[in-house]
C-alpha cells in the first residue's frame, strides 16, 4: 500500500523486500514510533499495526473504541479483531464497542472469550454486538463460558454470518450439553424446554441450528463431540474434537458422528482424555486399534490424522509399536501423521525415560520418524511435539520452539542403487523444520 502524493524513501525498494522490511517491525513499540516520527511512513505503519488487533482490559477496549469512531478508516485496516476475556462497561462504552465493531468493514476473524446467545449476557456482550459484525466474517473463535450449563447455538449470528469457515467453540467450565438433531426445528425444541423472554423484548425468532446457515463452514474446532450433529449439514474438510474418552460407547459415538460427514472429511485432530468411567459404564477401555479402525469406517478419504493423549506412543514396548503401525495401515490415504507427546499429564512414569531418550537428540528422533516411513508407503510427512515446550527435545531444538516436522525424501535411481548396495534407508526422513502446525494442526494445509 504506498501513498498516493509521497512516497518514503523505502518504498522505492522492490514490493517484496520493502513489505519484507515493514512485516519483520511487527511489534506494536515499533510500529507505533513509525507512524508518530515519520508521516511518510505513517500510512504504512498503520496498516500492519491495525491488520490484526488483539486487545486485553476494558480500558484498551474503550480506547479502540474511541479511535475508531474518530478516525473510520482505519476500522478498513482491521482483519482480525481479539476482544478481552472480561470487561465491564457502562452503558455508553457498550454503545461504543457497538458503534465501533460495526465499522469494520473487512473483519474476517473474531476471537472472543464471552457466551453468545440471544437471552444470556455475560459481562459487557451483548448479542447485538457480534451480530453487527461484517457479513465478510470467516473466522469465529469463542471460548463459551455457560455458568447454567446450557448451550444456545440457535443464535441468529450463525444466520448473519454465512460466509463462516472457520469456528472454534469451546468452554473453560465442565458443562453438560443437551443437543438435538440438527435437522429438528427449533420449534420442537421450544415445546420441550421452557419459553425464556427476550430482555430486549423481542419474540423468540423460529431459527434452525447453525449447520442449516452455513455452506461455506469447513473448519470446526469443538471440546466435545456432542457439538458436532448440529453441523451435520456443513462440508466439514477439518475437525478437531478435544474431549475424547476411550470407553467403548465414546468410539461408537465417534464414527457414528463422524460418519455424516464421509464425504467431505479429510482432517481429523482428536486429544484423548483418560478419564474415570462415567455412570453406567463398564470399566472396559477400547485400544488404539479400536479406535483408527472407528475413524477408517467413518472417514475413508483421510489424509491428516493427529492423536494426542496416552494413546500416542504410550508404551516402550515393541510388539505395541509394532501393532500401532499395522492399523495404520489401513487408512491408505493417509499422508500427514502428528502425535502430540508434550504434555507431562499424558506422559506415564513407565515410559517417561524412554521417551526422553527416544527424542532426546535430532537422529533418533529423526530415526523413530523413520520407522513410520519405511512402514507405511504412503505416508509424506510426520510430526511430533511441540517438543521444545514440555518435551525432551530441549536438548537440541534449543531455540527452535514447536513441533518438529519430517518429510520423506525419495532418492534418485542412481542413489537407489548405491543406498541398496549398502543395505541403506530408500525412502529417507529429513527434517522439514519447527512449529509449521499451530494449535489447528492442519492451518499449514
Amino acid at each position: 500500500m504506498f501513498m498516493k502524493d509521497q512516497t518514503s524513501p523505502l518504498s522505492r525498494l522492490p514490493t517484496e523486500l520493502y513489505n519484507s522490511i515493514l512485516e519483520f517491525l511487527d511489534r506494536p513499540t515499533d510500529l507505533l514510533n513509525i507512524c508518530r516520527c515519520c508521516k511518510l511512513l505513517c500510512s504504512e505503519g498503520q496498516r500492519i499495526l491495525y491488520h490484526t488487533v488483539q486487545l486485553k482490559g476494558a480500558y484498551r477496549l474503550i480506547l479502540f473504541a474511541k479511535t475508531i469512531l474518530s478516525n473510520p478508516s482505519l476500522g478498513n485496516l482491521v482483519h482480525a479483531l481479539a476482544i478481552p476475556t472480561r470487561a465491564f462497561l457502562s452503558p455508553s462504552d457498550r454503545d461504543k464497542v457497538r458503534q465501533a465493531i460495526q465499522r469494520l468493514p473487512c473483519l474476517q476473524a473474531l476471537y472472543i472469550k464471552h457466551s453468545m446467545t440471544r437471552y444470556t449476557l455475560v459481562g459487557y456482550l451483548e448479542p447485538d454486538m457480534l451480530e453487527g459484525c461484517t457479513r465478510e466474517l470467516e473466522i469465529f473463535h469463542s471460548e463459551l463460558d455457560y455458568q447454567d450449563g446450557s448451550v444456545q447455538l440457535d443464535s441468529p449470528f450463525f444466520q448473519l454470518h454465512p460466509r463462516l469457515n472457520h469456528i472454534y467453540l469451546g468452554w473453560t467450565n465442565q458443562v453438560n450439553v443437551a443437543i438435538i438433531p440438527p435437522r429438528i426445528h427449533l420449534q420442537q425444541q421450544q415445546q420441550q424446554q421452557p419459553s425464556h423472554p427476550d430482555p430486549r423484548g423481542h419474540e423468540p425468532s423460529q431459527t434452525c441450528l447453525p449447520g442449516t446457515f452455513l455452506p461455506h463452514l469447513q473448519k470446526i474446532h469443538l471440546e466435545t463431540l456432542d457439538l458436532l450433529p448440529a453441523f451435520v449439514d456443513c462440508p466439514l474438510r477439518c475437525i478437531r474434537i478435544n474431549r475424547i474418552s476411550m470407553s467403548p460407547r465414546s468410539v461408537e459415538k465417534l464414527e457414528r458422528t463422524l460418519q455424516e460427514f464421509s464425504g467431505t472429511l479429510t482432517n481429523i485432530s482428536l486429544r484423548i482424555n483418560q478419564e474415570p468411567p462415567g455412570p453406567g459404564q463398564g470399566p472396559e477401555k477400547a485400544s488404539v486399534s479400536d479406535l483408527l479402525r472407528a475413524i477408517n469406517r467413518a472417514a475413508p478419504n483421510l489424509q491428516f490424522l493427529n492423536l494426542c493423549g496416552e494413546v500416542a506412543l504410550h508404551s516402550e514396548s515393541e510388539p505395541f509399536l509394532t501393532n500401532f503401525l499395522s492399523t495404520l495401515s489401513i487408512l491408505g490415504n493417509l499422508t500427514t501423521l502428528m502425535l502430540d507427546t508434550s504434555q507431562p499429564a499424558y506422559r506415564r512414569n513407565d515410559w517417561h525415560r524412554y521417551l526422553d531418550n527416544l527424542l532426546s537428540c535430532k537422529e533418533s528422533c529423526r530415526l523413530f520418524a523413520q520407522r513410520f516411513f519405511d512402514a507405511l508407503p504412503f505416508l509424506q510427512r510426520v510430526v511430533f511435539g511441540p517438543l521444545g515446550t514440555y518435551g525432551p527435545g530441549r536438548y537440541w531444538v534449543k531455540d527452535c520452539v514447536g513441533c518438529p516436522s519430517f518429510l520423506i525424501r525419495e532418492k534418485s535411481k542412481d542413489q537407489d542403487q548405491d543406498t541398496e548396495a549398502a543395505g541403506g534407508e530408500m525412502r529417507q526422513a529429513v527434517l522439514e523444520g519447527f512449529g509449521l502446525f499451530g494449535d489447528d494442526s492442519w492451518a499449514v494445509l
